[in-house]
C-alpha cells in the first residue's frame, strides 16, 4: 500500500519527489475474487464465503518472520485496500510521474511470484510512467528472482545483494 500511496504523491507533487523508489507497490491484487469489493455488497459477500478473518495456517505461525507481523487478516481491510485503490489509480497517476523512479519487484516464473500484489499491474504502472511525455532516463525496473512480497525487510528472505547493487 506504501507504493500506490507514494505513486500519488509524486503524481501530485512532483516538485517535492525528487526520486519514486517502489518496492512491491499494490497496483492490483492477484486474486481475481478481489473485483468483487468494487460492488456495494461485495465485502458482505466476501464475509459470508470467506469469514471475517483470514486465520494464518501453522505453517505461516512457525515461520520466524511471523513475530514481526500480523498474520491473521481482518477482510473488512480489502474494502478500504480497494476504494484506495480505485481513487488513486482514478486520478491517472502514472501519466503525471516526472521524478526518477526505481521499482523492485519479485518475479522468478509464472509460478514463482508476488502473491500479494499483481506483478503485471506494476510492470504496466512502469510502462505508462516511462511513456508518458516526462519520463526521466534514470528510471528503472528490477526484477528479483529471489524473495516474495516483502523484499526489504531484514526478517525475510530475498536478493539483497541485487537490492543493494541496484540502488
Amino acid at each position: 500500500m506504501g507504493g500506490l500511496i507514494s505513486t500519488y504523491l509524486a503524481a501530485k507533487y512532483p516538485e517535492k519527489v525528487h526520486a519514486l523508489v517502489l518496492v512491491s507497490p499494490f497496483y492490483d491484487f492477484t486474486n481475481p475474487f478481489s473485483v468483487i469489493y468494487q460492488f456495494s455488497w461485495g465485502k458482505d459477500f466476501a464475509n459470508i464465503v470467506m469469514g471475517k478473518i483470514r486465520k494464518s495456517t501453522e505453517e505461516e505461525k512457525r515461520n520466524p518472520a511471523s513475530a514481526f507481523w500480523y498474520r491473521d487478516q481482518y477482510l473488512a481491510a480489502v474494502q478500504n485496500l480497494s476504494d484506495l485503490r480505485e481513487f488513486i489509480l482514478g486520478t491517472d497517476p502514472f501519466s503525471k510521474i516526472s521524478s526518477p523512479t526505481l521499482l523492485f519487484y519479485y518475479y522468478k516464473n509464472e509460478k514463482n511470484q508476488d502473491v500479494s500484489a499483481s506483478v503485471s499491474s506494476m510492470l504496466n504502472a512502469f510502462k505508462k510512467v516511462n511513456e508518458n511525455g516526462k519520463a526521466n532516463p534514470l528510471n528503472k525496473a528490477v526484477k528479483v528472482e529471489f524473495g516474495n512480497h516483502v523484499l526489504f525487510s531484514k526478517y525475510m528472505k530475498s536478493d539483497k545483494d541485487l537490492i543493494l547493487k541496484e540502488t
